[in-house]
């Protein structure tokens, strides 16, 4: 998706009607065990908001209370009780009552929603919201973006559009941006300086000098020594068997060459041709052709990922989030540090598109269609959504707001504690190219890209099978599966 679709369809989203009557006008096509909350109504069948007659005010109204559900009490602590005094600045008439499940937050959000007794908003990852959207769990907020004028300016000047659009369906948004994460490549820095090679970071803005092509070159000559045991490969793509390895390393190689799982509304899957085959070629190739790769099947048997590899010196490039950070400098690095300089570049670009795509992942907060007061968790949403707050989750979540005013701040501290000099601004630019996780309202992520992990990682990238007949399995199967999810859905 290029920047220009970008900012059309986050204008249609902003500006509703009005945009779609100009598009139109110009010739193009509008697009369209922890105890549940004991405050919240019985279930909502609409899934649709009551449009508000005006935006909420900044202070005063009704006293009300609302239930809202941080993932992890961690998570309340760190971040969510400092937004508190924000929103009691902001609406003080409100009070947000901080519920976190101790673990398993989807589990438990999908069983008090059965119970009727769902919170009135949450947070949670792009990857399970529309599907939630798809059991009539989420409430459009579009309605008060509409009228709230201040946070349609944001959502069109200071917000990631990745972040706005992966939390809409057509054309309604469903959640406030929370998180926001892009994909890059971290790389051993004094391995590349040991094989002559010149470090990332300066050529990565250079299509002739920094695509797939050195991408396999540099891997090839930071490779040192054979066999799964070897002192070094030179790269890893594929993270682990798991859904976040679409997002967080190979989906991006697949995207840059052109290829979708999803449609944009989720409804049919689409990977599919030579753009998935020759992506999906060119990983078994750095693999078994290049040597150049851990092994995915002794990886696995192994249960090493690819943070623990880069750790030790064991793989010299990874292509991760920006979450990765936490295991070289954050609460996750190892208690005797990184034995090694490390640094930070952009994707490489693909030869072919010239592109380079990195899935965005993160987080959007909700509001659920058994609040009994949607108005009143609406402000705690509009609060989310100020640069204050906002500012809060950059400086304390382990990865960035989604709003972009926040980051000065983040830029200077190296990430919030970064080595000094590491190139965290490629994180920053990294967002002019990602695109939303792919999201079905019909199943669950992990329903969905079941085949694909499987047969992926259990066959093609273990050279078992052939990329397009892997390919031809996975798009039987997993049509299957949506067929089957919608025909399941409540009407």
């Amino acid at each position: 998706m290029n920047r220009h679709m970008t900012r059309r369809a986050v204008l249609e989203l902003v500006l509703g009607g009005s945009a779609a009557a100009l598009l139109a006008a110009c010739g193009q096509a509008a697009a369209p065990t922890a105890a549940p909350a004991a405050t919240s109504a019985a279930a909502s069948t609409s899934g649709q908001a009551s449009k508000p007659a005006a935006a909420a005010p900044a202070s005063g109204g009704a006293a009300a209370e609302i239930v809202f559900w941080p993932r992890s009490p961690s998570e309340s602590q760190v971040v969510w009780e400092k937004i508190i005094p924000i929103q009691q600045k902001m609406f003080p008439e409100l009070k947000v009552n901080l519920q976190a499940p101790p673990e398993d937050f989807n589990g438990k959000f999908l069983v008090a929603f059965a119970g009727g007794t769902a919170p009135d908003s949450g947070v949670t990852g792009l990857s399970a919201f529309r599907s939630y959207i798809g059991k009539k769990m989420l409430k459009t907020i579009q309605p008060y973006v509409n009228s709230d004028a201040d946070v349609k300016k944001m959502l069109q000047d200071d917000y990631v559009p990745s972040a706005t659009l992966g939390y809409s369906l057509k054309g309604e948004l469903y959640a406030t941006p929370t998180v926001s994460e892009a994909v890059v490549v971290f790389y051993n820095k004094d391995a590349m300086t040991q094989a002559g090679l010149t470090p990332p970071r300066e050529i990565d803005d250079d299509k002739s000098k920094w695509n797939w092509d050195t991408f396999v070159e540099y891997a090839k000559k930071l490779t040192k020594g054979t066999g799964f045991r070897r002192e070094r490969f030179g790269a890893m793509v594929t993270f682990a068997r798991d859904t976040f390895g679409v997002s967080q390393s190979w989906g991006n190689f697949s995207y840059a060459r052109g290829a979708r799982f999803l449609d944009p509304d989720g409804e049919n899957w689409t990977f599919t041709g030579k753009e998935a085959e020759e992506s999906i070629q060119w990983i078994v190739d750095l693999i078994y052709k290049h040597d150049a790769h851990p092994d995915v099947g002794e990886a696995a048997s192994a249960n090493v990922l690819d943070r623990a590899f880069f750790q030790n010196g064991q793989v010299a490039m990874v292509s991760e989030g920006e979450y990765f950070s936490r295991y070289l400098w954050g609460t996750g690095k190892p208690s005797n540090g990184i034995p090694f300089a490390y640094d930070i570049a952009q994707m490489p670009f693909n030869p072919t598109t010239g592109k380079r795509t990195n899935i965005y992942h993160g987080n959007g907060s909700f509001l659920t269609t058994q609040s009994k007061n949607p108005d009143a968790t609406w402000k705690w949403l509009r609060t989310i959504f100020s640069q204050d707050a906002q500012q809060v989750i950059t400086n304390f979540w382990g990865t960035r707001g989604a709003h972009r005013g926040t980051y000065d701040s983040w830029l200077k501290s190296f990430g919030n504690g970064g080595p000094p000099g590491i190139n965290v601004q490629a994180i920053v630019k990294a967002d002019a190219d990602t695109y939303p996780f792919p999201t079905t309202p019909y199943l669950t992520p992990q329903a969905l890209l079941e085949p694909t992990m499987r047969v992926m990682y259990d066959n093609v990238f273990q050279n078992k099978q052939k990329v397009a007949d892997g390919l031809a399995q996975i798009d039987k199967e997993t049509k299957a599966l949506l067929e089957k999810g919608k025909a399941e859905l409540p009407k």
